[in-house]
Parts: C-alpha cells; structure tokens; sequence
C-alpha cells in the first residue's frame, strides 16, 4: 500500500522522497524572512509530526525558501501572536504575559 501524501500546511512544506527516506521540512514565508508567526508556530511541530510517524523516514533535512534561513519569532504584533496561540492572560502586565506566549 503505497503511504498518503504528505499534508498541506499554511507556513511549511513537507516532503518525503521514499527512495532515499529523506524527509524534508521547508519554512515557507520567504517575504517575511520565514519568521515564525502563530500559524506556523502551530504547523512546525504537526509537520514534525507527521515526519516522524512515518516508518519510511530515517532522516529530516530542515530547510527553508528564500534568501534568509528564519528570522526568528515575528514581533510585528506580538500580541496578536499571544491570542492567536490562544495564551493571552486577561492582565496588564507585561511580564506575565511574556512568560504566557514562552510557554
């Protein structure tokens, strides 16, 4: 039987090439330098995931599209990221809710 296509994700391509057993992740929001937003906050761990349930794959090649690697956590509005991630405390202080969005 052959195994299901990996699945689509918003921030990251997933693919496996079944003669070498690769498994390939790829950050995909090149335009923002693959910074990480909530969305693929979310897809990064599903599509690792997904990798590693898969008996065909021994290795996974981290990657990504563009002229940047990852430009690290996108803080164009942190807030939105916070309640988007569902973590946003219903207080005003700031460092609690900076240890909310760290866990």
């Amino acid at each position: 039987m052959e195994p299901s296509p990996p699945p689509t994700f918003k921030t990251v391509v997933v693919d496996v090439d079944r003669t070498t057993h690769v498994g390939t992740l790829r950050l995909n929001r090149p335009a923002s330098s693959n910074a990480i937003d909530a969305d693929m906050w979310l897809d990064i761990p599903n599509a690792v995931r997904y990798l590693d349930e898969d008996d065909g794959v021994r290795v996974v090649v981290l990657r990504s599209t563009g002229k940047n690697f990852c430009g690290g956590i996108d803080v164009s509005s942190p807030e939105a990221l916070a309640g988007q991630l569902g973590q946003s405390p219903a207080t005003d202080c700031a460092g609690r809710k900076a240890e909310a969005l760290y866990r």
